[in-house]
């Protein structure tokens, strides 16, 4: 049911999957969404929560898995990504945690191994990975391999590290391009 003030929307509105059960509950004023839109699985499980002020996205929004546990958190600031935001899978665990400036991903982006161990660390700066990338092992303590980024390009040197942290193999990068190794006679 949609109310009307003239030929804009306005007000409370629901939206139903068959069988009458709620698919959303909306709110309207001058045409444009405002407040807690609320919007649901078929079977009236809460699938995500967001507010919205002037048809724009606010503050914390949120969204949920057909088991009712946590999707992903995230925070918005004029209908833009601003903040950190959270994401999990379907058991409850933390997967990736990032954070966003005026809808671009900024700072340290961070995913994990289901066991909850860190898998990878990112440096991004104004949408763009800069400065060091790590990958990790199972245990979330050794490091796999290294890499230094600069602007979105691999400048630096690529370490690859085996399962007790002792380095392997170095790659040199220079924008974005292997280096071919220079090998010194003996």
């Amino acid at each position: 049911k949609t109310n009307f003030l003239g030929d804009k929307k306005w007000g409370s509105r629901k939206v139903y999957y068959r069988q009458w059960r709620i698919r959303s509950k909306e709110f309207y004023i001058d045409d444009k969404k405002e407040g807690k839109w609320t919007s649901y699985y078929d079977k009236n499980k809460k699938k995500s929560v967001i507010y919205y002020k002037d048809d724009k996205r606010v503050g914390v929004a949120k969204w949920y898995f057909p088991n009712k546990e946590l999707m992903l958190i995230a925070n918005y600031k004029d209908g833009k990504l601003d903040g950190e935001c959270f994401h999990y899978d379907s058991l409850g665990k933390l997967r990736r945690k990032c954070s966003f400036k005026d809808g671009i991903l900024e700072g340290l982006e961070e995913n994990y191994f289901v066991s909850g161990k860190k898998f990878s660390q990112t440096d991004f700066t104004n949408g763009e990975i800069n400065g060091k990338q790590k990958l990790f092992q199972e245990d979330g303590a050794i490091l796999q391999s290294e890499l230094e980024y600069q602007n979105g390009l691999k400048n630096g040197t690529l370490n690859i590290f085996d399962e007790k942290g002792l380095l392997l193999k170095s790659i040199p990068f220079v924008n974005d391009e292997k280096q071919k190794v220079k090998v010194a006679p003996l």
